[in-house]
């Protein structure tokens, strides 16, 4: 199997974007019947292929984790039908990575907005801010399974968002920035994807505000019918990359997390801006493998100037562990801060009845992440970096600050009921 440079794959995690794939062999410009039929069944074989690597994995064992492998490929299915086949350049729309497609260390926090692009030409992004944490956006060019990989080339930051009085926004898309000096973002040559992220704190408060997209100069054109040529070249493209989300990405996630990592590890946060992640975003990850009767401690800090800290399980695939009906992510302004300026957060596969608690969803084995934002410029003292410690879930007393809030499992049912109804309100369902 062709290993895949860490660099190209690393972004994809910290961008958790879902725009990956192969660019296909030319396709003819005139397609008949023929030509067509066997674009639709390398597609089905490409399904069918990709059954094949899930399957025998290293990973795809025990219940819940084959059971989490089928899931990863049917949302590998579901988020390549809609990036690779219904997506227009010259018509975008945002799609939504949402609890469907989980995907690429997804933070339960945010709502990922993705628009295909022609690299050179210029869009128009407008909308309007609402009261949510941050808004982020991103240009993303090449393609990360290319020997050269895939980069970002242009950011705006929340931070540096320009707003009219009312709260709306515009920011112009294309290879040169606008002489108004306005929002930009630079779309080069080879430019395929803008991602935004709307990041939310406050789950019982914060709302999406509105966020849309148009190619300059297209406004109100036909939008032209698709012939067989087009929807062979479509077909080819996305079996590529259903190929390889189903063949690369499995490894390389074993790789970054477990097979080459210590069990029970966090690694010290880093800038992941210089592999393409979110400018003024630091991260760190880990690992947990812990048995029913078992527990670990994370600890953090809310660190130099971040204006947003998660914490965050995700599966052996790197998906998002179910986060609107289980407590498997927080975010510190969900948690408890303890007397000492730290944050202690108890990681079980059973419910302690602590209100810190990151639920496994009853895993075994998992990674975390952890998010850092607002730290552009900043570092993160090696005082404040975070620790894990495993102990006996009969241990937890003794391992946890004495005014550690304890929860009621009615508490903990209003909780949840809160979380699904955030979610709720989050994708418009």
């Amino acid at each position: 199997m062709r290993r895949v440079p860490l660099a190209s794959l690393l972004l994809l995690s910290c961008l958790a974007m879902g725009s990956s794939g192969v660019r296909p062999a030319d396709v003819a410009t005139t397609c008949d019947e023929a030509c067509l039929t066997k674009a639709l069944r390398d597609y089905a074989k490409a399904l069918a292929d990709g059954v094949e690597s899930v399957a025998g994995h290293k990973a795809y064992r025990g219940d819940l984790d084959q059971a989490a492998g089928a899931a990863y490929l049917t949302r590998q299915l579901l988020k390549n039908i809609e990036s690779k086949i219904l997506q227009e350049p010259d018509f975008p729309f945002f799609r939504v990575l949402d609890f469907r497609i989980r995907d690429g260390g997804d933070s339960a926090d945010q709502k990922y907005l993705m628009a295909e692009i022609r690299g050179g030409e210029t869009y128009r992004i407008w909308g309007t801010r609402g009261n949510h944490r941050r808004l982020d956006f991103q240009i993303y060019a090449g393609e990360p399974w290319s020997k050269q990989g895939g980069r970002v080339t242009a950011t705006v930051a929340s931070d540096d968002l320009r707003l009219a009085p009312d709260g709306s926004f515009e920011i112009f898309v294309g290879p040169e920035r606008p002489s108004d000096g306005g929002n930009w973002l630079h779309n080069p040559s080879d430019g395929t994807t803008v991602i935004v992220r709307q990041i939310f704190g406050d789950w019982s408060k914060e709302l999406p505000g509105e966020v849309h997209i148009d190619r300059v100069g297209h406004e109100g054109d036909p939008k032209p019918p698709i012939d067989r040529a087009e929807m062979a070249r479509r077909l080819s493209e996305a079996a590529g990359a259903l190929r390889a989300n189903a063949t690369v990405w499995p490894d390389f996630v074993d790789r970054l997390y477990f097979s080459e990592k210590p069990e029970n590890w966090i690694s010290k946060p880093s800038d992941p801006s210089r592999l393409g992640g979110l400018t003024g975003r630091w991260m760190a990850s880990g690992n947990y493998r812990i048995g029913e009767d078992e527990a670990l401690i994370l600890k953090l800090w809310r660190s130099g100037s971040a204006n947003y800290v998660s914490v965050q399980l995700i599966d052996v695939w790197m998906s998002s562990l179910e986060y609107a009906n289980r407590q498997s992510m927080l975010n510190l302004d969900q948690a408890h801060r303890s007397a000492d300026g730290a944050y202690y957060f108890v990681i079980s596969r059973r419910d302690p009845g602590i209100q810190n608690w990151l639920d496994t969803v009853g895993t075994e084995r998992g990674a975390i992440l952890v998010r850092y934002d607002g730290m552009r410029g900043r570092t993160i003292p090696p005082e404040e970096f975070p620790t894990l410690k495993k102990i006996r879930l009969s241990e937890l007393a003794e391992n946890l600050p004495a005014a550690t809030p304890r929860i009621s499992a009615e508490q903990r049912a209003k909780a949840l009921t809160e979380r699904r109804r955030h979610v709720q309100r989050r994708f418009g369902i």
